[in-house]
């Protein structure tokens, strides 16, 4: 039963932190516990954190209790993905215990889906193109992408620092806004409003909101309540 508690909460640990909701958390923690005659499994897990129990009343030992605390949390849909394929083969019993350690060990080993220049370059070509989808002309777009451009390098120092989400999107969001009204000082041939727009829309926290609703309708009280509190403060950086 410890095994699979651990091979549950290595599992659990890998869809939190990488942006599940609450509810595939703890599915994937019943099906792990299934798969190996562990079952029923008592858990919580909150916006940070993983409770998951075991207590089988008639082996004589005391309950074995599993804590964790996800002290950030990103969204990795490609580490998302993996650690959900590695949780339809340990159901599928493609996998036996030892195995699923290892798929877990290869998931925290595996290198980004994408190169630097890829991860650098691709938020700006996806501000120019939310510019162009709002009505913006080539030459709004092209400002648009400037301005990301200009501001990545600071952006993703800013990541690999300890700085809290807040800060991080408040000083996008005022560099963001800054080069635009300098751009627009110059007199270039741009629409001010739309090449603002695509710019700051990728500091908006909408898969933290749609993720908060999601908890709240699945009945994840506490954990819906901490993300939507967490997108409405983002929110509130931006603004």
């Amino acid at each position: 039963p410890r095994q699979v508690l651990r091979l549950a909460m290595r599992v659990a640990i890998a869809m939190l932190g990488s942006g599940a909701q609450t509810d595939d958390v703890e599915t994937a923690i019943d099906t792990t516990g299934r798969a190996y005659g562990i079952d029923p499994i008592q858990r919580s897990v909150t916006f940070s954190g993983i409770a998951i129990s075991y207590d089988d009343p008639t082996d004589g030992h005391p309950p074995t209790t599993l804590l964790y605390t996800v002290p950030e949390r990103v969204s990795d849909f490609a580490r998302l993905a993996a650690a959900s394929s590695v949780v339809r083969r340990i159901k599928a019993g493609d996998l036996d215990i030892a195995g699923a350690e290892g798929a877990l060990d290869e998931l925290v080993r595996q290198p980004p889906p994408y190169g630097r220049a890829i991860s650098f370059a691709a938020p700006a070509v996806s501000a120019a193109g939310s510019t162009v989808v709002f009505g913006g002309a080539p030459l709004d777009a092209i400002a648009t992408l400037a301005v990301a451009l200009v501001i990545q390098p600071a952006l993703s120092s800013l990541d690999r620092s300890e700085l809290p989400p807040f800060f991080r999107t408040f000083f996008g969001v005022a560099a963001s806004t800054l080069l635009v009204a300098l751009l627009v000082a110059l007199g270039l041939p741009i629409v001010g409003g739309l090449v603002l727009t695509g710019s700051l829309l990728r500091f908006l926290p909408g898969y933290a909101l749609v993720s908060g609703f999601r908890d709240l309708i699945d009945q994840s009280i506490i954990s819906g309540s901490a993300r939507l509190a967490e997108a409405l403060l983002l929110g509130a950086g931006a603004a």
